[in-house]
């Protein structure tokens, strides 16, 4: 079975024309212009009669009934070398978290706040850096957007570092997202 374009006069594709699906091939003409109004036309009866729509699942009432609130980063300290043996985020909300996290000295009150942790993990030299560019809340869960720094100048040393950054946010009990709770067996190297 072919497809094709089949004019109603002459049966040549000249004037005017028609699409024409069947066995006789000697009346087709392939004509590339042709076959893309042939795709153009499918894909319109095939999205209509699917239900086809070129906007995301979610319903527009969803995604507008979700606010987006910004959320300060009271303060924040990064550093290069740490004995953090792996990529890592941690979201920490008492005293006896942080101590399982001996990074830096962080002052912070966990009555009113908590602190994020984010590591690189081990990296070949000392030119990355990591960075908590923004949280924000998105319905009932808090997101991070975290940046990874790259420097252009000469490594100070030739050994593996393991950047990391430590951020002090507002307390809440919402989910963070990527953020795990308790520390892992094997997270800080000796």
């Amino acid at each position: 079975m072919h497809v094709g374009v089949l004019d109603l006069h002459t049966g040549r594709g000249k004037g005017r024309s028609m699409f024409f699906i069947g066995r006789n091939t000697a009346r087709v003409r392939h004509s590339p212009w042709k076959w893309a109004t042939f795709g153009l036309l499918a894909w319109g009866v095939m999205s209509g009669a699917m239900g086809c729509r070129s906007t995301p699942a979610e319903p527009v009432e969803r995604s507008r009934s979700r606010r987006v609130e910004e959320i300060p980063i009271i303060w924040q300290e990064s550093g290069t070398y740490s004995r953090l043996t792996r990529p890592t985020r941690l979201l920490v909300r008492d005293r006896a978290a942080l101590v399982r996290v001996p990074l830096t000295e962080v002052p912070v009150d966990f009555e009113t706040q908590m602190v994020l942790v984010c590591g690189l993990g081990p990296t070949p030299d000392d030119r990355r850096g990591v960075r908590i560019a923004r949280v924000w809340r998105e319905g009932s869960v808090i997101r991070v957007q975290e940046r990874t720094i790259l420097s252009e100048r000469e490594p100070r040393r030739l050994e593996r570092a393991s950047p990391w950054t430590v951020a002090i946010i507002p307390r809440s009990d919402a989910n963070v997202e990527g953020y795990q709770v308790h520390t892992r067996d094997g997270l800080f190297g000796r």
